[in-house]
């Protein structure tokens, strides 16, 4: 679900077969900084593939970069604290740290809904454990963690989708088309500010039942 490494390239410069010869009143050429060469400035077939997870939201398939993915967990017992946002299903205790569970196919499939499930279903939906927050996305399932070559991916423009969430369209070898999405794009920021201090607050309840405290 991922990261972004440059990769730097010697430029080499030919100046014939023999070298030209110096003046003896001439000075030494001055050497300079070759330019560095990103990965981004490289042709699709130079680039590295990129790591991603690939999971389906009903028929439809989605990834995350593998450099924003913190874990891949099976789903807990949640519990949801009295006025947290419907977005929130629960909270989770993972390891003395709180973490806000929110079901993706609603935020990205409206209208779709989860009903036709029935709870029984959901207790086999896996958690996406984002880096740099206190969030896991619930999915159906995880279907896959493997590299994409670059030359599958094709950009998609950020006013295309809502709130810019999916960054390129991932070519799959029957035809298909998986959407990569862009997990800091996902939840707009005062979402994200709202489950951080749910899960500080949550964090804090776990804290007064731990031994010795005070």
């Amino acid at each position: 679900m991922a990261g972004r490494r440059g990769f730097c390239y010697s430029a080499i410069r030919r100046h014939g077969s023999r070298p030209r010869p110096f003046r003896a009143a001439e000075p030494p050429p001055r050497r300079t900084r070759r330019p560095r060469v990103t990965a981004s400035a490289l042709p699709r077939s130079a680039a590295a593939p990129l790591p991603v997870v690939v999971f389906a939201l009903g028929a439809t398939r989605c990834a995350l970069r593998q450099a924003e993915v913190r874990e891949l967990l099976p789903l807990p017992r949640l519990w949801r604290p009295p006025g947290a946002p419907r977005c929130v299903e629960g909270l989770m205790n993972l390891g003395g740290e709180a973490i806000a569970v929110v079901p993706l196919a609603p935020l990205l499939l409206p209208g779709a809904g989860e009903a036709e499930e029935g709870p029984e279903a959901r207790l086999y939906h896996h958690l996406i454990l984002l880096r740099g927050g206190p969030v896991a996305l619930r999915v159906p399932r995880v279907l896959e963690a493997a590299p994409v070559a670059p030359e599958r991916l094709r950009p998609v423009a950020r006013g295309e989708t809502l709130n810019g969430c999916v960054e390129a369209e991932i070519e799959e070898e029957g035809g298909g088309l998986i959407h990569l999405l862009d997990a800091g794009r996902i939840l707009l920021a005062r979402e994200r500010e709202a489950l951080a201090d749910l899960a500080r607050a949550a964090a804090a309840r776990l804290r007064e039942w731990e031994p010795g405290a005070a």
